[in-house]
């Protein structure tokens, strides 16, 4: 019976109740929903709903709030089960999904917007090969953990993609919030990280010529150069190669390995003639997959990028009307790379990617799922 009804005839509150309800954890003895309406979906129904969403999700085809709902009305009637959603509009309704969602342990994401080269890129077996190489390396030149490193590069900007929110009267139409200015100004930090956290900064300043004060509140043992166009090429990646040997210690008795991703920079042939002769062992990672396999990408510059939006909002509140130029670079990164440049940062990065510790399996066939996916519609599509 429901809830209510048990409430009733024991003369039970039925707050009482349904808070007991709520921590029984046997389902087969009492219901899972403890209310008064029944379940739209019983177990297996649920099962099959939700195996099907998690498809979806792994092939990088994640389905909106509206869509689920949508969905939902469309599989009961597919299916002949009785429901209560909306037959006008063809929804479910947002109450069945915020419960549908609690529970199956299911959340909304923002989602990152991942290009269809990069899901075709990770595939199986250009990740198998890479691991193979990174092995082969490995064994061969007896790397640990304090000499395997990370390096690349990413654009900085002095406006922030995300704003924090603020507090405001409630029904205002408008909110705004104080930027820097139209569109950002941007710096690239160039920056390689070990396994055991040790971390080497470099930065390139779109401008044509450098200036010692640019870099005031930067970390120490910091670099910069400056490139009128403002990103990387060859010669700044060989610039950037020469201030890592002053922080590194190798030769080629005792050489580090340096994984990267395959940019034009990073291979050039003054970039690879300068690391044979210094010992420096170079593995690139198979183009479009730096987004899993990069530990940089996974647990640095991310958490670089938020701190360093925090900084320049901090920063605009203090200086009201001064808007942020060359001259506050350096300050708000080393205030942002203070708090992302964490060792533990460093080992979450290594390990996600299974470079170390050496971990091949890292990665499961939903990983590889939408390269699979992919790959069956463009045979599908060729086919037509």
């Amino acid at each position: 019976m429901s809830c209510n009804a048990a409430a009733v005839r024991f003369s039970i509150p039925e707050a009482t109740l349904r808070r007991y309800i709520k921590k029984q954890k046997n389902e087969e003895i009492l219901p899972i929903h403890g209310g008064r309406f029944h379940q739209t979906f019983n177990k297996e129904e649920t099962a099959t709903f939700v195996d099907y969403i998690r498809e979806f999700n792994a092939r990088g085809l994640g389905l909106s709030s509206i869509q689920i709902r949508q969905l939902a009305f469309q599989f009961a009637e597919a299916n002949n089960i009785d429901h209560r959603f909306n037959k006008e509009s063809k929804f479910a309704g947002p109450d069945w999904l915020r419960n549908f969602n609690m529970t199956n342990k299911l959340s909304f994401r923002t989602p990152e917007a991942t290009s269809t080269a990069r899901l075709m890129g990770f595939n199986k077996v250009a990740v198998g090969r890479f691991f193979d190489i990174l092995k082969d390396v490995r064994l061969k030149h007896g790397f640990t953990s304090s000499r395997i490193f990370n390096a690349d590069e990413s654009r900085l900007s002095t406006v922030p993609t995300k704003l924090p929110k603020v507090l405001t009267p409630t029904g205002q139409r408008r909110v705004s919030k104080i930027v820097s200015a139209e569109r950002g100004r941007n710096t690239i930090v160039v920056c390689a990280m070990s396994a055991t956290g040790v971390y080497v900064p470099f930065l390139i300043f779109a401008r044509h010529r450098m200036k010692p004060e640019l870099l005031n509140g930067c970390p120490p043992g910091s670099k910069g150069i400056a490139q009128p166009i403002g990103w990387m090429n060859s010669d700044c990646f060989i610039k950037y190669l020469e201030h890592f040997a002053i922080h590194v210690k190798y030769s080629k008795d005792v050489p580090v390995l340096l994984i990267v991703d395959n940019h034009a920079s990073h291979i050039s042939l003054g970039a690879i003639n300068f690391c044979r002769e210094n010992g420096i062992v170079m593995v690139g990672l198979p183009p479009h997959t730096s987004h899993k396999l990069q530990p940089l990408d996974i647990s640095f510059f991310g958490p670089l990028k938020t701190y360093l939006a925090q900084a320049c909002d901090t920063h605009l509140v203090n200086h009201p009307g001064e808007p942020i130029t060359d001259k506050n670079i350096g300050p708000l990164f080393g205030t942002a790379y203070g708090k992302a440049a964490t060792v533990n940062n460093t080992v979450k990065g290594f390990q996600a990617t299974g470079i170390e510790s050496y971990n091949p399996g890292i990665f499961d066939d939903s990983d590889y799922a939408p390269a699979k996916h992919l790959k069956e519609l463009l045979s599908q599509i060729a086919t037509i």
